[in-house]
């Protein structure tokens, strides 16, 4: 366990909390004065958001008191874990926490799944087409090339920012045409391959593979790098 790392992380959490709900490192002291009648300092509440291993003041909160730990998670609502930097759900509800190592799913995406099966406008065809649409073939190719024109956006983007109006590091051709960054017609294009590829199976009802081909070659040829 790299503990240099992890307070590192926790620095960051904890300025991250604070900042969220707009309170300065005064503000912060008296309403935990207010809340719990325990007096941290204002230096020692900005040494624990120390995030910078080069600051002077860096690695403190690694000798804060279990009972401000206890402090911080209560005030902001937060597992102990995610903020000692082990876990990435914030989240202190045990089941959630759970599923999201289990299956990976970000702990917004739970939150929001579970608010949809307890709310009071609860309908049983929502769940019913979540269900269908999880279990499609399609959602899942379609889920995984999302992510993959998402990284290739941010690619584009950040070199049409650094480039202007300069062509890829490696132009894609198509039919003879190098798609440049302009007007960041290569992600249209890409997306657009998307939309078509996904319309044409849904149309077609066929088996994804039958049809799918030559179009992943295309991704992978374009997005081997990212």
């Amino acid at each position: 366990m790299n503990t240099e790392k992890l307070s590192l992380t926790m620095g960051k959490r904890l300025k991250s909390e604070r900042e969220r709900l707009g309170l300065s490192h005064e503000k912060l002291r008296s309403a935990i004065l207010e809340k719990y009648g325990v007096e941290i300092s204002k230096d020692s509440l900005i040494n624990y958001e120390v995030s910078d291993e080069h600051h002077t003041k860096a690695y403190k909160n690694n000798g804060m008191r279990v009972e401000y730990l206890r402090y911080f998670t209560d005030f902001y609502g937060v597992s102990a874990d995610w903020l000692l930097g082990l876990t990435n759900t914030r989240s202190q509800d045990i089941e959630i926490k759970q599923i999201c190592e289990k299956i990976g799913l970000e702990e917004q995406v739970i939150i929001q799944l579970q608010g949809i099966y307890e709310g009071r406008d609860y309908e049983p065809e929502t769940i019913e087409g979540i269900n269908s649409i999880l279990s499609s073939s399609i959602f899942q190719l379609l889920a995984r090339d999302y992510v993959r024109l998402k990284r290739f956006t941010e690619k584009v983007t950040a070199e049409y920012k650094e480039h202007s109006f300069g062509e890829l590091e490696d132009p894609i051709h198509e039919e003879g045409e190098v798609i440049t960054l302009k007007g960041c017609r290569a992600c249209d294009y890409y997306r657009s391959k998307i939309i078509d590829q996904f319309s044409i199976m849904l149309d077609m009802d066929i088996p994804v593979y039958q049809t799918t081909t030559a179009y992943f070659s295309l991704l992978e040829a374009g997005l081997e790098k990212i």
